[in-house]
C-alpha cells in the first residue's frame, strides 16, 4: 500500500500518492442536486446494502477500476469518495 498525503484542492480533498497520482479525491455535491433516485436510476443498486454513517447513508458502486461511495442526508447526495482500487 502506497503512502498518500492529504492536500485541499479547490473544493476537493485528494489523498496524493504519487507527482501525477492519487488513491482518493472527496468533494461536496450542491445541496438538492443530485437525487438518491435519480443515483440509484443511474447506477442501478449498489454493491452492498446501504448502510448509515455519522455523515448519512452511505451507498457504494464499483465504476470502472474505482470504488465511487455517495453520501445521502435527507433523500438527496452531499458527498462523493472515488477511491482508486488497489491492484
Amino acid at each position: 500500500q502506497q503512502e498518500s498525503s492529504m492536500i485541499d484542492i479547490y473544493d476537493q480533498i485528494i489523498a496524493k500518492t504519487g507527482e501525477q497520482t492519487a488513491s482518493m479525491v472527496d468533494f461536496e455535491v450542491k445541496k438538492g442536486a443530485v437525487s438518491k433516485e435519480a443515483l440509484i436510476e443511474q447506477y442501478g443498486q449498489p454493491i452492498e446494502k446501504p448502510f448509515e454513517s455519522a455523515q448519512g447513508f452511505d451507498y457504494r458502486y464499483h465504476i470502472g477500476d474505482n470504488i465511487v461511495q455517495y453520501i445521502v442526508e435527507d433523500g438527496y447526495v452531499k458527498d462523493v469518495q472515488i477511491n482508486a482500487e488497489n491492484e
